[in-house]
C-alpha cells in the first residue's frame, strides 16, 4: 500500500498496528497483537472495576477511582470499535486509496491533497506531543516518593503513589515492583490507542473535506471558462460535458464515503459522549472537608491556589501535576531569559530589559502555606472560641471581603492581569498590521520573553507566541494567588 507508507499516514499506520487495528496487517500478526493488547488492558480494567465496587461505600475513594475509570472506559470503547469494525475501516481506507490513484485527479489536485495531508500531519503532531508528554508526566508521579527517599531520606519511607486505583488481591506495599511493571506496560497502550484511533478519524474527515474542495474548484473553473466566452450560453462541448460527468461521479463517491463514515462513527461517538457525561456527573460531587475554606471570603484565594498547585489540602496527585506544570513554565522562561542575559551582558540597556523579567519569574517560587492555613483552621475549630467569637470571625471575614483588604485584592488582581495582558497584546501588532496593511514582506515579529530557542524565531513565531502567552498566564495567576493568600492571612491575624 504505497499511499499508506507515505509520511502523512505513517504515524497513524504505526499506532494502529501496535494495537492490532491496522486492516492491512497479516491475519496472524493481527490476532496475536490483539490477544496481547486485550489481555494487558483487560487485566487492568477489570481490577479497576473490582476496586470501584469495593470502595463504593466511601465517597472520597469512589471519586478517586472514577476519573481514571472513565478514561479507561473510553479506551475500551475505542479498542472494541476498531477491532469490531475493521472491515468498515478497511473499506474507507480503500476508498481513499482509490481517490488518490484514480485518473480523475490531475497533478495540481494531487498536490492539493498532499498539502492538506501535510497540514493535517502538523496538527496531529501537536496532538501526539501533548498526549505523550501528559502520559510521561503522569507516569513519573509514582517515582517522586522513591526519588525523595533517596535525595531527602526520612526516618521512614514515604507513602507510595500508584498510577491506577486497582485491586490485585495482594498486599500493595509488598508487591510494588510487580504492580509498577504492570501499570507501566499498560499505560502507553492507552496513549497509543487514543492517538491511533483519533488520527484515523481525523484523516477521514480531512480527506472528505479535501475532496469536496477539489470538486468545488472544478465547478468554479467550469463556470469561469463558460463565462469567458460570451457566445456560449451552455456547456455544449465534449470536454465540458465530460468534466461535469466527472464532477458528478466524484461527488457521488465522496457522499458515499461520508455516509459510510457517519454510519461507522455515530454510535461510537454517542457511547463516548455518554461515558463522559456520566463520569463528569459523578466527579461533580464534592465532599466538604474544611468548612472554613469554603467560606465566601476564602473562596477566591482557594481557587487561585488550587489552580497553581499550591493549595496544601488538594489531592496530592493533582497538586503535584499542577506544580509540575507551573514549574515547567517558570523554568522554561527562566532558562531562556538567563541565556539571553549572557548574550547581552555587554549591553547595559538590553541587560536592564532582561533583569526585570528574571526577577518577575523568580518571585513565582512556591512557598509552603500549609502551616499558616492549619493555624487558621485550628483557630476556627478549636474549643477555645465560643459561637459568638466564631460568628465574629465570620463577620470580620465578610466585611473584609466586601470593604477592606479584599477590595485591594480585586484591584490588584485587575492590575496584575491587565498589565501583562496589554503587554502581551502589543506583540501581536505586527501580525495585525500584516493583515490590515500588508507590505511586500512580512513585518518582523517581537515577543513577550526571550526567543533564545536555537531556531529561527521569525519562522516559528506562532509556536513561540503560544508558549509565551501560556507562560505569562501561569505567572499572572500564581502572582495573584500568593498575593490574595497573603492579604487573607493578614486579615485573619
Amino acid at each position: 500500500m504505497n499511499l499508506f507508507d507515505d509520511l502523512y499516514w505513517r504515524a497513524t499506520r504505526i499506532h494502529l498496528s501496535v494495537i492490532g487495528a491496522w486492516p492491512f496487517q497479516s491475519y496472524i500478526t493481527r490476532i496475536i497483537i490483539r490477544t496481547v493488547v486485550c489481555f494487558l488492558f483487560e487485566s487492568l480494567y477489570i481490577s479497576e472495576i473490582i476496586k470501584l465496587v469495593e470502595v463504593s461505600g466511601d465517597l472520597k475513594l469512589t471519586l478517586e477511582c472514577i476519573p481514571i475509570l472513565v478514561l479507561h472506559s473510553i479506551t475500551q470503547v475505542k479498542i472494541l470499535n476498531v477491532h469490531i469494525n475493521l472491515n468498515k475501516i478497511k473499506n474507507l481506507l480503500l476508498r481513499i486509496k482509490s481517490d488518490w490513484e484514480s485518473g480523475l485527479l490531475d497533478e495540481s489536485e494531487i498536490e492539493f491533497l498532499r498539502n492538506d495531508g501535510r497540514r493535517h500531519k502538523e496538527f496531529m503532531s501537536l496532538y501526539f506531543i501533548i498526549l505523550y508528554s501528559s502520559t510521561i508526566s503522569y507516569e513519573l508521579m509514582p517515582l517522586i516518593p522513591v526519588a525523595l527517599d533517596i535525595i531527602l531520606p526520612l526516618n521512614e519511607s514515604r507513602a507510595r503513589i500508584f498510577l491506577y486505583q486497582a485491586e490485585y488481591f495482594v498486599e500493595p506495599e509488598k508487591n510494588l515492583t510487580f504492580i509498577y511493571i504492570h501499570s507501566y506496560i499498560v499505560s502507553p497502550l492507552i496513549a497509543i490507542t487514543f492517538i491511533g484511533t483519533d488520527s484515523l478519524y481525523s484523516a477521514f474527515i480531512q480527506h472528505a473535506c479535501s475532496m469536496f474542495t477539489i470538486i468545488g474548484r472544478r465547478l468554479q473553473n467550469l463556470r469561469a471558462d463558460g463565462s469567458s466566452n460570451k457566445n456560449r450560453k451552455s456547456f455544449k462541448t465534449t470536454s465540458d460535458v465530460k468534466n461535469i460527468i466527472i464532477c458528478i461521479k466524484m461527488h457521488k463517491n465522496v457522499l458515499e464515503f461520508v455516509r459510510l463514515l457517519e454510519e461507522h462513527y455515530t454510535n461510537y461517538l454517542l457511547v463516548i459522549l455518554g461515558i463522559l457525561v456520566l463520569g463528569l456527573s459523578a466527579i461533580g460531587f464534592r465532599k466538604k472537608d474544611m468548612n472554613v475554606f469554603d467560606e465566601a471570603f476564602w473562596r477566591s484565594t482557594k481557587m487561585h491556589l488550587v489552580a497553581s498547585g499550591a493549595w496544601p489540602f488538594q489531592r496530592p496527585l493533582y497538586g503535584i501535576l499542577l506544580r509540575c506544570m507551573v514549574f515547567s513554565f517558570v523554568e522554561s522562561i527562566m532558562i531562556l531569559e538567563i541565556i539571553r542575559l549572557f548574550y547581552v551582558a555587554g549591553d547595559l540597556m538590553m541587560t536592564l530589559t532582561v533583569l526585570p523579567v528574571i526577577l518577575y519569574v523568580a518571585v513565582i517560587i512556591q512557598v509552603s502555606t500549609k502551616r499558616l492555613l492549619l493555624i487558621v483552621k485550628n483557630c476556627w475549630e478549636s474549643d477555645l472560641l465560643d459561637k459568638i467569637e466564631i460568628e465574629l470571625l465570620r463577620s470580620d471575614g465578610r466585611k473584609h471581603a466586601r470593604k477592606k483588604v479584599n477590595c485591594n485584592i480585586h484591584s490588584d488582581s485587575v492590575l496584575y492581569c491587565s498589565q501583562p495582558a496589554v503587554y502581551a497584546l502589543t506583540t501581536l501588532a505586527p501580525i495585525i498590521l500584516d493583515i490590515t496593511s500588508p507590505l511586500n514582506e512580512t513585518r518582523e515579529r517581537f515577543f513577550v520573553f526571550a526567543e533564545m530557542y536555537g531556531v529561527d524565531a521569525q519562522e516559528y513565531a506562532f509556536y513561540i507566541h503560544i508558549h509565551h502567552f501560556a507562560a505569562l498566564s501561569v505567572f499572572t495567576w500564581a502572582f495573584v494567588a500568593f498575593k490574595a493568600n497573603y492579604c487573607t492571612l493578614i486579615q485573619h491575624a
